[in-house]
C-alpha cells in the first residue's frame, strides 16, 4: 500500500479519524450529561 502523509498508510489514517470521531461523540455526550446533572 502506498504511504500517505507522515509515512502512514491510508488505512492507518482512516483508523485514526474513526477513533477521533468516537472521542468527539463521547465528549459531546458527556458534556450533555453534565448539563443535565447541573439542572437537577
Amino acid at each position: 500500500m502506498r504511504a500517505v502523509g507522515l509515512c502512514k498508510t491510508s488505512e492507518q489514517w482512516r483508523q485514526e479519524i474513526k477513533e477521533e470521531n468516537i472521542r468527539v461523540i463521547n465528549g459531546k455526550r458527556n458534556s450533555k450529561m453534565l448539563e443535565v446533572e447541573k439542572m437537577l
